[in-house]
C-alpha cells in the first residue's frame, strides 16, 4: 500500500517486497524425500488395484480410471 502523508499525519511503510519462503526453512532431506516417494508409489499402488478389481467385474475403462483416482465426471459442455 503506498502511503502520501498529508500535514500532520504519518504514516507506517509497509516493506514492498516479502520473501517467498520463511527464512528459517530447512531444506529437505534425502529420508523425507524417500518418504514422499514411497508414499505416492503406495497410493498408486492402491489405486491400480482398485481399478484392476473394477475392470474384473466388467467396468468401462473410463469409469473404473475415474472411480480409482477419485475423479469427478467431468461436465459436459453446454451448447
Amino acid at each position: 500500500m503506498l502511503c502520501i502523508p498529508t500535514v500532520g499525519d504519518s504514516c507506517q511503510a509497509e516493506p514492498i517486497a516479502r520473501p517467498l519462503r520463511s527464512t528459517n526453512h530447512r531444506p529437505t532431506s534425502a529420508m523425507d524425500m524417500l518418504r514422499i516417494v514411497l508414499g505416492a508409489l503406495g497410493e498408486a499402488l492402491a489405486a491400480l488395484r482398485r481399478y484392476e478389481h473394477l475392470r474384473s467385474r466388467r467396468v468401462h475403462h473410463d469409469l473404473a480410471i475415474r472411480q480409482a483416482f477419485g475423479l469427478s465426471h467431468p461436465d459436459r459442455p453446454k451448447y
